[in-house]
């Protein structure tokens, strides 16, 4: 991304299998830690967690840590855990003696993908949401409602679906599948895999594992796969045309400053506007048919036009943005702290 920077900022990527910080003085004078990751948000410990994850990424990656003007953080579970998101932020405010800003990853990844302008970031791996801004600058998600109630369309929902399919197969309560002889050289006897799933969070990253099958599957000519997929697809484009209502259209001349100070929520997208969307997460390397798939089925009945678009930058160099820029709406949805 080409901005011109005029602040100092660290940008902070931070997860439950790593961190990665990201200090921008300019574009072309950067540094970059990696480092392991935190406990979640939401645990006890979470803030110290954060900030140990932190430390150890600047430390690993020899990251100047002085002369900062912002910092910005990006992790998961931000929204369930305020108290948490505010404890942290004061902690960065005090570390760094900077303007400190602590949002979802979410978030981070939108202001990436399309280079802190507007319009839907599609983000389907695991779990599946899409997010976008509103003409009063005001956050819109949708799905994104967790394995119990949504995430329709993801990874974890394709793996269920294949692997449900499977099992009607085995007890004659649905069509014979290819996806029955893969799941059982996979996971050995169906009857067992109940016990080996364990609760349902524990149960998300196996079925999630599965989903790559029925892709498989579905290339091979297997019908049961292909119906799988076509609701997959149906489910993310019901998903993105949902959020392109409300999005505030490309080629909007109001800036985001102003529309984030508006107050309340836009009437959304006009008829025959342009509204850009972007899809990341591990879907979206998933070959060009099924993203084509997403795509026309989000367009269906739609009134206004859907730009599809390539991933500009990160969730880093979303946080890297958010700190640098302060016209940006995703400021709004951050918990903020001064030092």
């Amino acid at each position: 991304m080409d901005y011109t920077w005029y602040v100092t900022v660290l940008a902070i990527d931070l997860g439950k299998t790593g961190c990665r910080v990201l200090r921008r003085e300019s574009a072309a004078q950067q540094w970059l830690g990696r480092g392991s990751g935190a406990l979640g948000m939401s645990h006890p410990e979470g803030p110290a967690s954060a900030m140990a994850a932190i430390e150890g990424a600047l430390v690993a990656g020899e990251v100047p840590d002085s002369g900062v003007d912002a910092v910005c953080l990006g992790a998961a579970g931000v929204a369930a855990a305020p108290r948490a998101a505010a404890e942290v932020a004061r902690m960065l405010a005090d570390r760094f003696a900077a303007r400190a800003l602590v949002t979802s990853d979410s978030v981070t990844s939108h202001a990436g993908a399309l280079g802190g302008s507007n319009g839907v970031v599609l983000a389907a791996g695991t779990g599946s949401v899409a997010i976008t801004f509103d003409g009063g600058g005001g956050l819109v998600q949708v799905d994104g409602w967790g394995q119990t109630l949504g995430d329709e369309g993801s990874g974890w929902w394709i793996g269920r679906e294949g692997l449900m399919a499977a099992c009607r197969a085995l007890d004659g309560r649905g069509p014979q599948t290819a996806l029955r002889a893969v799941a059982e050289e996979e996971f050995g006897d169906l009857r067992t895999l109940p016990a080996r799933l364990g609760d349902a969070t524990a149960a998300i990253p196996v079925l999630a594992s599965f989903a790559p099958q029925v892709l498989v599957g579905a290339r091979g000519g297997d019908g049961v796969a292909t119906q799988i997929l076509a609701r997959a697809t149906e489910a993310l484009g019901a998903t993105v045309r949902a959020a392109a209502r409300a999005t505030t259209p490309a080629g909007d001349a109001t800036p985001d400053c102003v529309r984030a100070s508006a107050g309340g929520r836009g009437a959304g997208s006009a008829p025959g506007a342009v509204v850009r969307c972007c899809m990341i997460g591990g879907l979206s390397a998933w070959p060009e048919r099924f993203r084509a798939d997403v795509s026309q089925r989000a367009q269906e009945g739609a009134s206004f036009t859907l730009e599809w678009v390539a991933p500009q930058g990160t969730s880093l160099e979303g946080a890297a943005l958010i700190a640098a820029r302060t016209d940006l709406p995703h400021r709004g949805v951050c918990t903020s702290a001064d030092p």
